[in-house]
């Protein structure tokens, strides 16, 4: 994926605190 998704994911990921498997 781009940086900007993954970072995007990431985000989300803190915010939403969902596992969200990055590849």
């Amino acid at each position: 994926l781009s940086t900007n998704l993954n970072r995007h994911y990431y985000k989300m990921r803190q915010n939403y605190q969902l596992f969200i498997p990055v590849e």
